[in-house]
């Protein structure tokens, strides 16, 4: 057993080795060298007032978002691949094919002075941007990325470039009704946008009301317009950004217990970030140099740079604590190094990226992401949630589905001409449309002003998709029986009716009974997308746990399992019924049930 653990380790380490190669092969730099630059650029900024040059522009007027020229990069020492959110304006949004809004602005700001090229890539969360960082495909994410205790574990973060708040915007003809505090909102219908990660922070202050996601703050402002939710919560300045055209219509009040939000750049995890990380490791510094270790570390002194460069490479210490000639010395002599923005025993704390020491063992790091999947804030509750909500979801859907196609069929049977071409083109339209385009038609448009429940809506949207194959099925089906049986049925005195459920049914089932069973897997996969309309499913709760952990792999792995098992067992049962009315498939006893024979 710790054979294969040593192996699978290897076979980890040697895959991120070549997916960080593959990421800095076009020139790309080192994320531990932007990360210390980053930070003094962000502490700069703050203090020759270029941060608030650059806020007051894009944040408070809006912002030009085609301004940012990325050819007149010079792009001397690398390049910079910047993996960003698209959906969070004036934060982050998208010009054309480029990256734009304030945060792109002071990375574009960063580029300049430092002598980098960048190149940008959209990406629909911040999940998504965590992902692109650990294969390779960027060197620093951002967008919209808020500090959290969860992150701070799973990424390297940058020095908070902008500090911000929540609010909740309402329509104004409801603020006397019963909007004057986050109290109003109980019992009522509130939405977050799923991209930024506010919902696992905000989750427990809105308890007491019913919480939706969507995907996008586009989706937010539309869903409170058309009055399809009661409230909606972002950062100020999103909201502020979106609703700025319909200042007649909707109000902000601020979201007070929500607390002051930071935010940052991320890098995939390459080494410690905080003093906090170091403790209980060992430390070193140069004797004689009156500069004291990392509280709560062991400290071991040395006798010259060389030799304490010597021990941080070796992995004998995790950091160095040394004064600011010392920390430019061994970063610009060595790639790995890199030092953490805070202070400690009056120098400056020099660790090197990828070392032994700040790295989790697989087995650690299995029990970690499956500690903040399942166990940590109660999250297998959301998992019973939305593997509930699924169910419902798939099982009311498929019977009411299958309910209306025997029904429209029989409606056809029985009607003229003009019910046919009706049941055809509705059938045919259905049968067209992209499910989620359909949900979405259903919950905006078709049911936008009633407030029906996204639960319900989902289900009435498969119930129709399904409804519509189902009726194709049984079309097939009958259509395989020799026609002689509709006649002999006939002069026998049975009606359309009678015929179809005493003679033509029991035989079409055993024909469309196989493609039933694959179009039940089909349909129990096509309702991941129920989260586009705010309800939290199965995929959902996943969406949100991979936002808040900057993990894939459980989230993942575990929805995917839990999937094959709910479309194993409706198969089975299928494969059950399909037993009993098959013919073939019954003892002879039970076939001739009622039939006298000689035997």
């Amino acid at each position: 057993m710790k054979r294969i653990a040593r192996i699978l380790l290897s076979l980890v380490i040697s895959l991120s080795v070549v997916l960080g190669a593959a990421g800095c092969s076009d020139g790309s730099v080192q994320p531990w060298k932007l990360y210390a630059q980053l930070n003094d650029f962000i502490a700069a900024s703050f203090e020759n007032g270029l941060n608030e040059e650059l806020e007051n522009k894009w944040i408070l007027n809006g912002g030009a978002f085609g301004e940012l020229d990325y050819d007149a990069l010079s792009g001397r020492n690398g390049m910079v691949n910047y993996a960003s959110l698209i959906s969070h304006p004036p934060l982050a949004t998208a010009y054309r094919e480029y990256c734009s809004g304030f945060s792109t602005a002071v990375l574009y700001e960063f580029c300049k002075e430092y002598g980098y090229g960048l190149v940008g890539g959209n990406y629909g969360d911040v999940s998504s941007i965590m992902m692109a960082l650990k294969t390779g495909r960027g060197n620093i994410g951002g967008g919209c990325v808020s500090v959290t205790e969860e992150r701070k574990r799973n990424a390297v973060l940058s020095s908070a470039y902008y500090y911000g708040s929540v609010s909740i915007a309402i329509r104004k003809e409801d603020h006397d009704k019963y909007f004057n505090n986050v109290e109003g909102l109980n019992g009522k219908r509130v939405l977050i946008s799923k991209v930024g990660g506010l919902y696992s922070s905000l989750s427990d202050k809105l308890d007491k009301t019913v919480l939706g996601l969507v995907d996008t703050v586009t989706d937010l402002m539309y869903a409170l317009r058309e009055k399809t939710t009661d409230a909606i919560v972002d950062e100020t300045a999103v909201l502020k950004y979106v609703i700025k055209d319909f200042s007649d219509e909707l109000e902000l009040f601020d979201f007070d217990t929500a607390g002051r939000r930071e935010y940052v750049f991320c890098f995939n995890k390459f080494g410690f970030q905080s003093v906090d990380e170091l403790k209980g490791k060992s430390t070193g510094v140069i004797r004689g140099s009156g500069l004291a270790g990392v509280p709560g570390t062991t400290v071991t002194e040395f006798s010259s740079e060389e030799e304490l460069k010597s021990a941080l490479a070796s992995d004998r210490i995790a950091a160095a604590v040394v004064n600011n000639s010392v920390r430019d010395s061994l970063i610009s002599t060595t790639d790995r190094a890199y030092y953490i923005p805070e202070s400690s025993g009056g120098g400056s704390i020099v660790c090197y990226a990828g070392s032994g020491s700040s790295q989790k063992g697989f087995f650690e790091d299995i029990a970690d992401g499956f500690y903040s999947t399942f166990i940590e804030q109660d999250r297998w509750l959301m998992y019973l949630g939305g593997v509930g909500l699924t169910i419902l979801i798939a099982v009311m859907s498929l019977i009411i589905g299958t309910v209306l196609g025997f029904a429209v069929y029989l409606l056809c049977q029985n009607g003229g001409k003009i019910a046919n071409a009706i049941a055809k083109a509705a059938t045919t339209v259905i049968g067209w449309l992209p499910e989620v385009l359909l949900l979405m038609i259903l919950f905006y448009v078709v049911f936008g002003k009633l407030l029906m429940d996204a639960v319900w809506v989902s289900i009435i949207c498969f119930s129709l998709t399904y409804g519509c194959s189902m009726l194709s099925m049984i079309n097939a089906g009958v259509g395989s029986i020799n026609k002689g049986q509709f006649e002999a049925s006939y002069s026998l005195g049975y009606t359309k009716t009678q015929t179809f459920f005493r003679i033509l049914l029991p035989q079409a089932a055993t024909n469309f009974i196989p493609q039933y069973k694959d179009t039940i897997i089909s349909h129990v996969k096509s309702t991941s997308v129920v989260g586009f309309i705010a309800v939290t499913d199965l995929t959902c709760v996943s969406d949100i746990i991979r936002v808040s952990t900057y993990r894939a792999f459980f989230p993942l792995i575990s929805v995917a399992l839990i999937y094959c098992f709910l479309a194993w067992i409706l198969v089975m049962i299928i494969r059950r019924i399909q037993f009993k009315i098959d013919p073939k498939k019954r003892k002879k006893e039970k076939i001739l049930k009622g039939v006298k024979t000689d035997s």
